[in-house]
């Protein structure tokens, strides 16, 4: 018996689809994004990894080939381990366009910060964005409201600030830009024509 449950799980993990290498903290199979989206949400995560050690990475599979979005995800996080090794601190947010699910990951790091309860709510609050067809939008705002869970927070660099300024947070200023940036062009356009981590899932 054990053989046989031995071979199917190998047979099983040999069909699965394979997981892309690591290119960057926005890999975009479905092409959601336009050149210029990806390059400054990419800019964006990588500050946050370099400054706050919190590995936010962003998955957009064009499809999963069968595969439970439960399992694609922990296959991704095992192949990239994302988080430091002592930290743990890694997230993902993967969507499966053809399957139209998502799902985020939280590393066991983060786990306390990121609760299951609110991973959850957060992607029922991007169910909106994505029935109408406003992916890029809405993995935007799921990435904004990650940020926002895990206080990723920078000092003020405005000239004349003590030591004393309140911090601001990274996420909701920067990525709030991208928001009104990723409106705009697509308003335009339209005039022109093996990390221990638990995650939250949602069938749009």
């Amino acid at each position: 018996m054990r053989i046989f449950l031995s071979i199917l799980l190998l047979s099983f993990s040999l069909s699965a689809r394979e997981i892309p290498a690591l290119s960057g903290p926005v890999i975009d199979e479905a092409k959601v994004f336009t050149t210029d989206q990806k390059w400054q949400l990419s800019s964006v995560l990588k500050n946050v990894n370099e400054k706050y050690g919190i590995q936010l990475q962003v998955f957009i599979a064009s499809d999963m080939d069968g595969d439970a979005i439960e399992n694609f995800s922990i296959r991704a996080v095992d192949k990239w381990k994302l988080g430091s090794a002592k930290g743990d601190n890694g997230l993902l947010l993967v969507m499966a366009m053809a399957e139209k699910k998502i799902r985020i990951e939280v590393g066991q790091g983060l786990e306390g910060v990121v609760t299951d309860a609110q991973a959850g709510i957060l992607i029922q609050s991007l169910t909106p964005y994505f029935r109408r067809g406003d992916f890029s939008t809405g993995i935007l705002v799921g990435v904004n409201g990650l940020l926002g869970l895990v206080g990723v927070q920078t000092q003020s660099a405005s000239v004349g600030m003590n030591k004393q300024t309140k911090k601001k947070p990274i996420g909701i200023f920067s990525l709030a830009f991208l928001v009104i940036f990723f409106i705009f062009e697509m308003l335009t356009r339209r005039r022109r024509g093996s990390a221990l981590f638990y995650g939250a899932m949602l069938v749009v």
